[in-house]
């Protein structure tokens, strides 16, 4: 992941949240071309608000490193948006801005926000942490059935659905995740397996080295997991406009190891008292 993209991505799911308008589309990153130049210019976050035959574009520029923003920062960025026909540039920053440039940014009509980070979120607990309930899994096998009996095929086959569709690795994995809620938890940080059987009536499997075709009744589905509980911590930033520190939002994430893929938990809180809570 580039440098600052997280920041970048933060924004934008506190903007698609916070969106109150269901004409907006949201896109992060987003090229658009240069009226003078031609070329394409990348800008972090664009928001494309389309009412009746008008259309208003916003762009944000994430700023995440350890100075303020500066005028320059606000110079080049009005001059992109200029020539990339933005309606209204925002500049966030997780460092703050310098006056002079506050004050840049005031006479060229572009928008600073603050997303810094804070000890805790006003809608947390202190020390509040989430604790993640997961089935990690080691391995998943298919056994074609006849009648209750395991089909045995020395030399390996691949296994066919009626539409004569191969059922693939893809399948596998999606038949595991509709029903891993259904699996016991086992003791915690052991192996534990389990066996799922499948009616496939009309299902078939063909024989890798022979090519023999065999009518199956049934598949069984064998899992091999292991039940795991991690701790996670809340990371809590406040979004707000800089020259007033006017709330806008707070934000919460925890990062999360679900299933061997990282995603994150997600408590967006207004400065109404609403909240939204996530996995993404």
């Amino acid at each position: 992941m580039k440098q600052g993209r997280s920041l970048e991505l933060l924004t934008e799911k506190l903007e698609r949240q916070l969106a109150s308008d269901a004409n907006v589309v949201i896109v992060s990153p987003k090229k658009i071309q240069d009226i003078q130049t031609g070329k394409l210019r990348e800008h972090d976050v664009v928001l494309t608000y389309n009412q009746s035959h008008h259309e208003l574009v916003i762009a944000i520029e994430c700023k995440d490193r350890s100075r303020p923003v500066g005028v320059p920062d606000i110079e080049a960025f009005d001059n992109k948006c200029r020539y990339t026909n933005i309606n209204q540039g925002v500049i966030v920053s997780s460092s703050g801005f310098c006056k002079t440039a506050l004050d840049k940014a005031t006479s060229m009509g572009i928008k600073c926000l603050d997303l810094k980070e804070i000890d805790t979120a006003s809608f947390l607990l202190p020390e509040t942490a989430v604790y993640i309930h997961s089935k990690r899994f080691i391995e998943a096998t298919y056994t074609p059935m006849v009648n209750n009996s395991a089909l045995r095929v020395a030399d390996g086959y691949d296994i066919f659905d009626p539409e004569n569709n191969l059922i693939t690795s893809e399948i596998i994995k999606n038949n595991i995740g509709l029903i891993q809620d259904k699996l016991p938890l086992g003791k915690l940080g052991e192996e534990s397996t389990e066996s799922v059987y499948f009616r496939a009536e009309n299902y078939y499997v063909i024989t890798h080295k022979r090519k023999l075709q065999h009518a199956i009744t049934g598949i069984l589905l064998t899992i091999k997991y292991v039940y795991e509980v991690a701790e996670s911590s809340f990371t809590s930033r406040r979004y707000s406009v800089a020259d007033q520190d006017s709330l806008i939002a707070e934000i919460a994430t925890a990062p999360l190891s679900i299933d061997g893929e990282e995603k994150e938990f997600t408590i967006i809180g207004k400065k109404d008292g609403t909240t939204y809570q996530f996995i993404s």
